[in-house]
């Protein structure tokens, strides 16, 4: 359906501007050959034709899903805001400029905010997967110095208290094992902050376990 739907405002919108092409200049939209074309050239065309968005929309499309699957576990609901994600970036892809971060990185804010929209909507809070056992590892911590029970209420007590940034810091470092570099290009932030983000967060939960 997300695709169905995404197609149809893709060619709703090709046949706008190819309307307002002909008004404008009487020439025919030229088209060139999207394997040919670095990420950055697409999206400039897609500006201006929306055709070069599906290309976008298909290359993304996955990671995003994924990434949003993981804070929901709903299908239907993850579908739904990966829907909307898309079309606002179609819908505002004259806005997008390249700063730094890649393409992806403005997808994966759009999603995240459609993503805090439906939760602040639905007065809830998101949940957070996790394997229980890597916690010690992750925190560099001998698993035998420290009560694995203790040590996830404490993690759950710190998770509590983050700011939304820092929360998706520990959710993507310790939970999902990205890098520095994805971190950085996903939250829109220098590689070098994400570091220092991680690792005072990491120090306060080993403090508060005395270690």
């Amino acid at each position: 359906m997300t695709h169905v739907l995404i197609e149809t405002m893709i060619r709703a919108r090709l046949n706008t501007k190819k309307e307002k092409s002909v008004r404008q200049s009487g020439m025919k939209v030229s088209y060139r050959k999207k394997d040919s074309l670095s990420e950055e050239e697409i999206v400039m065309l897609a500006k201006e034709d929306p055709t070069y968005f599906d290309f976008l929309y298909r290359k993304h499309f996955q990671a995003i899903f994924l990434f949003i699957n993981r804070r929901t576990a709903r299908e239907q609901l993850t579908k739904d805001i990966v829907q909307n994600t898309f079309i606002k970036a179609m819908l505002n892809i004259h806005k997008f400029e390249y700063k730094g971060f890649p393409f992806s990185s403005w997808l994966y804010r759009i999603a995240l905010n459609e993503l805090n929209q439906y939760f602040r909507d639905k007065n809830t809070t998101r949940m957070i997967s996790f394997d229980s056992k890597e916690i010690p590892e992750t925190l560099e911590i001998d698993d035998e110095q420290v009560d694995k029970d203790a040590l996830i209420s404490i993690l759950m007590n710190e998770i509590d208290q983050l700011k939304e940034t820092d929360l998706l810091l520990i959710e993507m470092h310790f939970f999902e094992k990205r890098s520095y570099k994805e971190i950085s290009e996903i939250l829109g932030i220098k590689e070098g902050n994400a570091k220092v983000k991680v690792h005072r967060i990491k120090e306060r939960i080993r403090k508060r376990i005395n270690l």
